[in-house]
């Protein structure tokens, strides 16, 4: 048992707000999706307790530049160090993709934790695959969420998430669009995540 090392898991429940004609931005899967399966980790983990400590965080204003997850960076609570903090694993759109993928981003950064993405690859009905972590490749995701603010201490992160889609930051990222089959096999994805975290860090 390693009670005074931490694991955060977190996800951001901030979305765009309402538009000019009062049509609201409900970001169901950016990122109600994240949201849901954070908590549903934490309902499985209340009984059955892990190893390590782990904190369940949902984090305000990532769509105006991570604020709440670096202020919780910044000003860690209580007596709380960086150097307890072990892993952040960061859950943003995680119900809908286009082409059956989810992508794995941070393994290029921390390859000690590639083990998290190699162990669940072939298992799934969907294509789990890393990449997107390459500052030399078109598109690099290492900051575009709340793991950056963790990235950015040094703390190792994993980033879950989907490519974005015809309804991404639109008023129509409504809960008739999402799969709850995706959904539910990425949550469990990211569950799985953090038990192998627990069992091996």
């Amino acid at each position: 048992s390693k009670p005074d090392e931490y694991i955060v898991m977190g996800a951001h429940y901030d979305h765009i707000g309402v538009a000019a004609g009062g049509d609201v931005y409900n970001g169901a899967d950016d990122n109600a999706s994240g949201v849901a399966a954070v908590l549903a980790a934490a309902k499985y983990f209340k009984t059955h307790p892990p190893r390590h400590s782990i904190v369940f965080a949902l984090w305000a204003a990532e769509e105006v530049g991570l604020r709440g997850s670096r202020y919780f960076t910044d000003n860690l609570p209580g007596s709380l160090t960086l150097s307890q903090m072990k892993f952040n694993l960061n859950l943003d759109m995680i119900a809908r993709s286009d082409n059956n993928k989810i992508w794995a981003c941070g393994p290029s950064h921390y390859p000690a934790y590639r083990y998290l993405v190699d162990s669940l690859q072939g298992k799934t009905s969907v294509d789990l695959k890393a990449g997107f972590d390459s500052p030399s490749a078109p598109q690099d995701w290492t900051n575009l969420s709340d793991h950056g603010s963790f990235h950015a201490k040094g703390i190792p992160f994993l980033y879950l998430g989907v490519e974005d889609h015809a309804d991404y930051h639109r008023v129509t990222d409504e809960f008739s669009k999402v799969s709850p089959a995706r959904f539910t096999e990425n949550a469990n994805i990211a569950a799985q995540m953090m038990l192998l975290l627990d069992r091996k860090l």
